[in-house]
Formats: C-alpha cells, structure tokens, sequence
C-alpha cells in the first residue's frame, strides 16, 4: 500500500481507508448492482462471448485477486501470510462480456482452498 499511495501523492493509511470505503460501497449496493443473469441473459452473453472470444456455452469471465490488509487480523492472522510477507484477503469477480460485474466475493484467507465444481447447464 506505500507504493500506491507514493504513486498516488497520499498515506498508505488513506490508501487503506480508500479500499475499505470501496468494498463497503461495492457490498451495501452488491443487492442492486451485482446481480446473475437471467436465462434469456445467460443466451446472449454465451453467444456474445462465442463470437467474441470463441468460448462455447461460457456466461462469465473470471478474475482472482489479493486485496492487501494493512495489518495481519488478530485472529488466525497467520492463515492470511503469504510468501510475500503480507496479509491479504482473497477476491474474486465474475464479469459478463460487458464487463459488467454479475458475481463478487471477498473475504477468505489465502489459506483457505476454495474448490470450485464445474457442474454443466444448459444455456
């Protein structure tokens, strides 16, 4: 978070305060915002993707990423370490091909797997 805020002119302790303010803003509208799609949704992004990216019967785009805490948490903080000496939270975003997020999830340790189960549906 120093190298941010150097790169931005502001503390990390503003950098922190700006990541926390967007996650909280992101999860008080995700009801209104961040929504699945329908069925008749699903069938065109799959077609949309398809001819766009060449992808059959995909809805979404999928992104992980480490978001940094500031400080490690006080309980369990060493499930949060990482190799690179810092302690971050996991997340994870689903995107349509508008780049419109329709899934967003946030909050696990590094520690923890998370399994994902390819189940196929029908689009």
């Amino acid at each position: 978070m120093a190298k941010l805020g150097l790169m931005l002119g502001i503390s990390k302790g503003a950098v922190n305060d700006y990541i926390r303010r967007a996650c909280n803003a992101i999860l008080k509208h995700h009801e209104q915002a961040i929504k699945w799609p329908i069925i008749a949704e699903r069938r065109n992004i799959s077609g949309r993707i398809r001819i766009d990216h060449g992808f059959v019967n995909c809805i979404g785009l999928i992104y992980g990423t480490l978001f940094p805490l500031a400080f490690a948490p006080m309980v369990n903080g060493e499930d949060y370490y990482t190799r690179k000496g810092d302690y971050p939270i996991k997340g994870l975003v689903i995107c349509d091909n508008a780049a419109r997020i329709t899934w967003f999830e946030m909050g696990q340790a590094v520690f923890m797997t998370i399994a994902f189960g390819l189940i196929e549906k029908s689009i």
